[in-house]
């Protein structure tokens, strides 16, 4: 599952998330709860993918999986 960043203009900024999760299955689960909160998320698999997306948009909160492909938390 691919997820593409959501244009930052088209959200209130104090509901966007970043989930930066390895695990595919856990990335959708995560996903799936936050926006049934009403929050926006973005997912990055890799750590170089999530600093790539916080220089890109503003979040007010970030979930960080413990055992990433490129770096262990």
């Amino acid at each position: 599952m691919t997820v593409k960043p959501t244009n930052v203009r088209d959200i209130d900024k104090s509901k966007r998330v970043l989930i930066c999760e390895g695990n595919h299955d856990m990335a959708q689960l995560l996903h799936f709860m936050l926006a049934y909160e009403g929050l926006v998320a973005d997912v990055a698999y890799t750590v170089a993918q999530a600093r790539h997306m916080l220089t890109q948009h503003y979040y007010s909160a970030m979930t960080l999986g413990m055992c990433l492909p490129d770096l262990s938390g």
